[in-house]
């Protein structure tokens, strides 16, 4: 049986009261001297325990220590968690427990406690984490089903945790974060390797358009800009024709005069205009097309000096020969 925290202390009181007794009487109506709340509810635990009512006889007993902690309240502590079936838990207050009795000279909770971790031992989870290529400042913390969490920070060494699925953790500054799952619900221990964090200065945290993407987008804004004109420019150009056919003054009858004619030619060389800013603006919006998913896919590198090199830029370009006619296309400017 546990020793009771207040053993000492009633021998004490009985003593002291007897004394006190013989020298000043105690009136009938005055009540006894009562135990310290600690007391209380060290003596309100015991008997939960007894009773088999482990989790309310934690709950005294955590509250007792609150008030005073004791090596004999840490003693039924741990019993209460290793009842409910957190050994690392009871392990931490059999370790409490003997700290207190070495501080507070009992012997025998020490050796209480000592025997108590002794047949705890092969019973506990464990889980050990394994970091090769640990980043300075590698913090490791494990999650159970609850939310709470267990400190994984000793490296390579098997650290108890009640039984439960985990979810370990590892941050470390300016490195992505890294987690996995693992099974640590049975006796034994638990192996976990962190690979190697990617560091979060090579991880783009959203979207930044370099001079590439940047002139594409000018580029293919340009080339659509140049086709609305150019298709509004050919629709009134075409409207300008039918209405020069059907005027009666520029051509009667559909018998154009001479100043018709010409009115008509100039209605022409406008509609080829318009056909040349329709073709350079389809150029134009396809070269920034291909400019755009180049710099998406191929994001620029930084030379030797430390400056991005120079994007390649497709630039559209019209030749007009008397000869040959009109050619339209693409001028590759920049390098690779």
């Amino acid at each position: 049986m546990l020793p009771h925290r207040g053993a000492w202390r009633a021998l004490r009181t009985l003593s002291l009261g007897a004394l006190l007794a013989a020298a000043f009487p105690v009136r009938a109506d005055e009540p006894p001297p009562s135990p310290s709340d600690a007391d209380t509810l060290f003596d309100e635990g015991r008997a939960l325990l007894e009773q088999g009512n482990a989790k309310a006889a934690q709950e005294k007993f955590e509250a007792s220590n609150r008030l005073e902690a004791s090596a004999g309240t840490f003693l039924n502590l741990g019993q209460c968690l290793e009842a409910q079936g957190k050994t690392a838990s009871a392990l931490i207050a059999y370790k409490r427990a003997i700290e207190l009795g070495k501080s507070t000279n009992k012997p025998r909770h020490v050796e209480t406690a000592e025997k108590f971790i002794a047949a705890l031992e092969p019973r506990l989870s464990k889980i050990v984490v394994h970091a090769p290529d640990a980043p300075p400042d590698l913090q490791v913390t494990a999650v159970d089903g609850s939310g709470a969490r267990v400190a994984l920070g000793a490296i390579d060494e098997a650290i108890p945790v009640d039984p439960d699925t985990y979810t370990v953790e590892a941050t470390a500054p300016k490195h992505t974060t890294w987690s996995s799952t693992v099974d640590a619900t049975a006796s034994g221990e638990v192996s976990v390797t962190v690979p190697l964090l990617d560091a979060t200065d090579s991880v783009k945290s959203g979207f930044r358009p370099d001079a590439l993407f940047i002139g594409g987008a000018a580029t293919a804004g340009a080339g659509l800009v140049l086709i609305a004109v150019g298709a509004g420019f050919g629709v009134a150009t075409l409207n300008d024709a039918s209405t020069a056919s059907t005027d009666p003054k520029l051509c009667p009858k559909y018998r154009c005069t001479p100043a018709g004619q010409q009115f008509i030619d100039n209605t022409q060389n406008e509609s080829l205009v318009s056909s040349v800013a329709i073709t350079v603006g389809a150029a134009a919006a396809v070269a920034g097309g291909v400019m755009i998913t180049w710099s998406l896919l191929h994001p620029p590198k930084a030379s030797s000096t430390g400056a991005a090199a120079g994007p390649i830029v497709p630039v559209p370009i019209v030749v007009a020969s008397p000869t040959t006619g009109t050619f339209v296309g693409v001028e590759i400017r920049g390098a690779l």
